[in-house]
């Protein structure tokens, strides 16, 4: 017997929501599967404006409280800043390196010895673990472990404007790298400005990205909603 791999979703269609802006932008298509759309085509909505309801109200049964689903997508225009200084600290190493050698039975260690004296305060730490094999082939609950430590100093220096500049690009790509997955660009502006001691880098995308945000309607709400008591 196999047991079969289920990749379906389960997706959560009890908990009533509403869908919000989840940022300022201009609606440039939506789909709803689910609750009532609040926008239309070409429409300005700011952060937290409502884009479709959870709330429907029919004449015959009265307040009904769904799942809003969908997605909206919006025209808008994101902004990440970086800040980085010129002059920082950062390790450089001797040269030095030192190895401690050791055996690991279950999780007992024996220590051996170590080639060379230094402090491990300012070392990098590498530890290489291998297990031991009877005869090539048998496996054991043994492993020889060789840790190696690399000394190093903290020294201070200036960095050019060059280097600063492609730090402050590698922060803004990682701070955007999630907003703009599923983004379509249609622009970047960028701003550079560097007053001898701070680079400065300001970077205004301009794309077309999914704004939907659900929002769970509250306890409180629903019971207002299905009593008809404000």
């Amino acid at each position: 017997l196999r047991e079969r791999a289920d990749n379906t979703e389960i997706v959560d269609i009890e908990s009533p929501s509403n869908l919000v802006a989840s940022r300022d932008g201009q609606i440039s298509a939506f789909e709803i599967t689910g609750g009532v759309s609040k926008v239309k085509l070409g429409e300005i909505v700011k952060k937290g404006d409502l884009l479709a309801s959870g709330v429907i109200d029919s004449a015959a049964l009265g307040y009904r409280l769904v799942r809003a689903r969908g997605s909206i997508s919006a025209r808008t225009t994101m902004t990440y800043q970086a800040e980085i200084p010129l002059e920082i600290t950062e390790k450089v190493y001797t040269g030095r390196t030192t190895t401690d050698y050791s055996i690991k039975f279950f999780s007992k260690i024996i220590n051996f010895f170590r080639k060379d004296n230094i402090s491990e305060e300012s070392c990098d730490r590498i530890e290489e673990e291998r297990r031991i094999y009877l005869f090539g082939k048998i496996k054991l609950p043994i492993f020889t472990v060789k840790t190696t430590y690399a000394e190093y100093e903290m020294k201070t220096r200036t960095m050019t404007e060059a280097e600063a500049l492609q730090k402050a690009k590698d922060s803004l790509r990682e701070k955007s790298e999630n907003d703009l997955a599923d983004a379509e660009i249609l622009a970047r502006h960028t701003d550079i400005f560097c007053n001898g001691e701070t680079l400065f880098l300001t970077e205004k995308v301009e794309c077309i990205v999914d704004i939907a945000e659900e929002v769970k309607i509250g306890t409180e709400e629903k019971k207002k909603k299905n009593t008809g008591v404000y």
